[in-house]
């Protein structure tokens, strides 16, 4: 008797290469913020360019998933999709909030020293954002996962993420690949490169894998490489 080889949902993980990339983008701005001078200009425009790509990630990220995962977690648990929408736009109106402050900064006839007030509350205001935001990733993988696992197929499934991954512009692609890359274990990684050079022309595929080679380094790179060579077992 032949045994069917049948691909398990269980094998797609919809959340968990972009939720570690998530916290590692977090975290790590967390830190810049805590340890950035905000009487020195050039500090806080540095952290002003990691800020810009943080919510950046943070809205596209939002917008990714009410345009490719929510419409199918709709379809098979009703109403299930509505939590999270509330969540995005509670998290957007904070991070609108977070750029006003940050703004201030930046503004010209404020003193030194309140302009290291006024950087103290932004880091403040943003590690509550972080600390509230880290739950509702939670309830994504646990809630959400498990209801799109319960009725969809693993085909389902991936197509579903492969047509998210092929609607991000390469500008932003690259960024993506910052942050995730460091963050995931090396058979995720080697995943998500596989699936995105499935989907890629060549020379798009090559800039990507060299954004992920600076970003983990070259012994965990060498390990990466390993692995996407080895046959699909």
């Amino acid at each position: 008797m032949v045994e069917e080889t049948v691909m398990d949902a269980a094998q797609v993980d919809v959340y968990v290469g972009v939720h570690k990339g998530l916290r590692h983008l977090l975290g790590r701005f967390s830190f810049e913020a805590g340890t950035t001078d905000w009487t020195d200009a050039a500090a806080v425009a540095r952290l002003a360019a990691q800020w810009q790509v943080v919510t950046r990630l943070l809205d596209t990220h939002h917008h990714h998933e009410e345009k490719h995962i929510h419409p199918v977690l709709a379809e098979v648990s009703p109403g299930a999709h509505r939590r999270f929408e509330a969540d995005h736009d509670a998290q957007q109106a904070v991070l609108a909030d977070l750029a006003a402050h940050f703004d201030r900064l930046a503004s010209g006839g404020v003193s030194a020293a309140r302009k290291a007030q006024i950087g103290l509350e932004f880091y403040r205001g943003f590690s509550q954002f972080y600390a509230d935001y880290l739950p509702h990733l939670h309830r994504e993988e646990v809630e959400a996962e498990r209801a799109l696992h319960a009725l969809c197929t693993a085909e389902d499934l991936g197509a579903m993420v492969g047509g998210l991954i092929a609607s991000i512009p390469p500008d932003e692609m690259m960024l993506w690949i910052d942050c995730m890359a460091p963050a995931m274990n090396p058979r995720e990684c080697a995943d998500l490169l596989g699936q995105m050079k499935a989907g890629a022309p060549p020379e798009a595929f090559d800039a990507m894998a060299d954004r992920a080679r600076r970003a983990v380094g070259p012994s965990n790179w060498a390990r990466l490489e390993a692995l996407m060579a080895a046959p699909v077992v």
